[in-house]
């Protein structure tokens, strides 16, 4: 979770876990396009999207009412994943979005994209 995979693919950089391959084991962004679009920014904004209650998911936990607990929480994940991606890829510049309910997802959600 604070230091995913990312994958380089067509010079962009993607969450990997957000990967969809298809039969040739090659990454597969057309459900991307058809919610997105055609913008590669609105592609890797889309693929590289985390609805942070997912992490959540059947917990029966109090912090999903916390507003200020479940923005400290978003804001940790940025710290890492951003400190991350500047490791990886120094030369590059990543740009936060988080928001709520982003691409039809229900709730906060953080992603990254380049220019």
């Amino acid at each position: 979770l604070f230091a995913p995979e990312f994958i380089e693919y067509n010079d962009r950089i993607y969450l990997g876990a957000n990967i969809v391959y298809d039969r040739e084991f090659k990454p597969d962004f057309s459900l991307a396009q058809k919610m997105v679009g055609l913008s590669e920014s609105d592609i890797q904004k889309y693929t590289n999207m985390f609805e942070l209650g997912s992490f959540y998911l059947l917990a029966s936990s109090q912090a999903l009412d916390n507003d200020i607990l479940f923005d400290e929480f978003a804001k940790i994940i940025h710290y890492f994943w951003d400190r991350r991606l500047k490791e990886l890829f120094p030369s590059r510049s990543f740009h936060f979005i988080l928001e709520e309910d982003m691409y039809g997802e229900q709730g906060l959600c953080l992603t990254f994209y380049e220019e």
